[in-house]
């Protein structure tokens, strides 16, 4: 493995990222990672997404809200830590698994469920 130009760097390369999404099986959680890591959202904003959050013609993700399990196990949704909504670029690498998850679904549905327990789960991911 290629070692960092920056001993502190720990960001991991393309082929680094295209080598992980390659051992995640085709599918949603493939999809959630490719987001996680193509966009620097949190988990919780990631899992948030919702189809209309899309905007596929001018090439922007809008993020503007954040899920957490919440203390009986349901979702709670907030604002993002940050507190304000933005706008980020779907680059071309993303665009292809955003497709696929938006593709037959209803602008206000999630982007990223699963089958059978519905959303992502957030959970703390360490490269």
């Amino acid at each position: 493995m290629r070692e960092s130009i920056s001993p502190v760097s720990r960001a991991l390369t393309l082929e680094q990222i295209g080598t992980l999404l390659g051992l995640i099986p085709d599918g949603v959680y493939r999809r959630y990672f490719a987001a996680l890591v193509y966009t620097g959202m949190s988990a919780g904003e990631a899992t948030a997404l919702r189809v209309g959050d899309i905007d596929f013609g001018r090439g922007v993700i809008r993020v503007n809200r954040s899920l957490r399990p919440g203390m009986r196990g349901e979702l709670v949704e907030q604002m993002p830590k940050s507190h304000k909504s933005r706008d980020l670029p779907l680059i071309d690498t993303l665009r292809p698994f955003a497709e696929a998850a938006a593709r037959g679904e209803q602008g206000s549905a999630l982007l990223l469920t699963v089958p059978m327990a519905g959303v992502c789960l957030t959970i703390p991911m360490r490269a």
